[in-house]
């Protein structure tokens, strides 16, 4: 409360910025809220590397990465999602596209250098639970079912009109 008022002070809230990392053809965006991030897209198979040094060039540390979302799981939205988890980023995976994480690898080649998801480490959560999930991290939005592309396409779509989709339909 402010000094003799009865009203509660309203907290500052950090400003989102959004921030492309993207390379080969693919973008892959970091939304933060201050040092409290989200990366959109999780890039392609064996290219941790190019990853890194993107993120390095954009100034966003790997470590402040809470959670990796992918909007679809393609090998070019989400071959790195083991790789990132195994260097500390949870995956972060909306129920209805569970199914479709195994399926994947089905579209990899060897020299592709897949690194296969692990199931149980996950960060399971429906639709309805986004919203809490997201605003634990200072980001006012939701995510969406948005099948077209595929039937595990998911949105981001932030509380100012911005929206992050895979590919078009």
């Amino acid at each position: 409360y402010l000094l003799g008022s009865t009203e509660p002070e309203v907290s500052k809230v950090t400003p989102v910025t959004i921030v492309n990392v993207g390379y080969r053809s693919t973008n892959y965006w970091v939304v933060s809220a201050g040092t409290l991030r989200l990366l959109v897209d999780l890039g392609w198979p064996g290219t941790m590397g190019r990853m890194c040094a993107s993120l390095k060039q954009m100034d966003v540390p790997l470590e402040e990465i809470r959670y990796g979302l992918a909007t679809h799981y393609h090998i070019d939205h989400a071959g790195l999602a083991q790789e990132l988890k195994l260097a500390g980023v949870p995956l972060l995976v909306l129920d209805a596209q569970v199914h479709a994480i195994p399926l994947m690898k089905r579209w990899t080649k060897p020299w592709d250098k897949y690194v296969d998801i692990t199931m149980h480490d996950n960060i399971v959560i429906s639709f309805s639970e986004s919203r809490s999930m997201l605003e634990r991290i200072g980001i006012p939005g939701e995510i969406l079912h948005t099948p077209g592309h595929s039937d595990d396409s998911v949105s981001l779509l932030l509380d100012d009109g911005s929206v992050f989709t895979g590919d078009l339909t």
